[in-house]
């Protein structure tokens, strides 16, 4: 049953989350020569929305996650790179082809350097695309990317425990969880993670970056992810409140204590309500006006404990309102 889920589990959000909060960790981890390269004095712009733009048709997709920033190299303000770094879950028939045709689209538009990476999670030792080749008859184009295979990391855990570099407690931490076989494993895996980060004396941004990618990643039943939040807090208590989860902080601690512990008293749906909304505020800013008025209109206890916890690991707000739409 746990390996069902891990199937269906959604892991674009944190895998993308986790590449632009890290992005110098990452290539420094991936691709050492082109992180060497980079002026990192200057500023990375994440540019989104303009691959977006490019690709009409969707960016990735389902196990897809893209991520396209621009860089300074050393030596000038002439010496402007894309990275285009692109993350596949699982194996897939096209991705040449996708990454030619996001390359030609983002040169064409941008007119500069192009830097492709293609981070493959899956667990398939024999597939290593690194090229897109439609040359015929003399002509075509032979385009070339870096693949970076995380499953060559396996069996070299004691490097990755010992590497100063934070995002190998993000390989560590993806490895353990394609180990684990039940839920009592995940939690386990869950809080021995975080203890070794925060045993590591990273910044508080890093450490950040690191809660959350483990505490989005590693999905737990709702008991034992409310036992999660408990022993986080007592160990991070002893640290400076920067080192908190806003959601945590924020949602949860206000979220599940007064929706759910509190029970269905004289108030509680109220309670609830607010709770909600302060998830919500907590992970995403602004709540929308009609986000608002639908969840004021809610009464029914039941249906308003399962939105605080819809609301702690809700992808983005628009999913929380399609769930909210649904009237589960």
């Amino acid at each position: 049953m746990v390996r069902d889920r891990l199937r269906r589990d959604d892991f674009d959000g944190p895998w993308k989350d986790v590449l632009e909060r890290l992005f110098r960790e990452f290539l420094e981890f991936c691709a050492e020569d082109v992180a060497r390269a980079v002026d990192w004095s200057q500023p990375v712009v994440f540019l989104q929305q303009e691959l977006a733009a490019l690709v009409p048709e969707g960016v990735g997709g389902k196990g897809i996650v893209d991520v396209l920033a621009q860089v300074q190299l050393k030596g000038g303000a002439a010496a402007r790179v894309l990275c285009h770094v692109e993350a596949q879950v699982q194996r897939t028939q096209d991705l040449e082809r996708r990454l030619f045709r996001d390359h030609t689209r983002l040169y064409e538009s941008k007119q500069m350097p192009i830097f492709t990476l293609a981070l493959l999670l899956d667990r398939s030792p024999e597939w290593r695309p690194d090229r897109f080749d439609n040359r015929i008859f003399g002509t075509g184009c032979d385009f070339r990317f870096r693949a970076v295979k995380l499953s060559d990391w396996l069996g070299r855990e004691a490097e990755l425990l010992a590497s100063p570099n934070p995002f190998a407690r993000v390989v560590l931490t993806w490895f353990d969880l394609q180990r684990a076989k039940s839920d009592t494993e995940r939690l386990e895996l869950k809080l021995r993670a975080i203890r070794g980060l925060l045993s590591r004396g990273l910044g508080a941004e890093t450490v950040r970056g690191l809660l959350r990618f483990i505490g989005w990643i590693v999905r737990l039943p709702e008991k034992l992810e409310i036992r999660f939040i408990q022993e986080l807090r007592a160990m991070t208590e002893l640290k400076d409140d920067v080192y908190m989860l806003p959601w945590e902080r924020d949602g949860w601690d206000r979220g599940m204590k007064e929706g759910m512990k509190e029970g269905m008293k004289e108030g509680a749906a109220r309670k609830c309500r607010e709770s909600i909304l302060r998830v919500l505020a907590a992970r995403f800013g602004p709540v929308p006006d009609g986000i608002r008025q639908a969840v004021d209109t809610i009464a029914d206890p039941e249906r308003l404990d399962r939105l605080i916890e819809a609301a702690a690991v809700a992808r983005d707000l628009e999913a929380f309102a399609r769930g909210l739409a649904r009237k589960e």
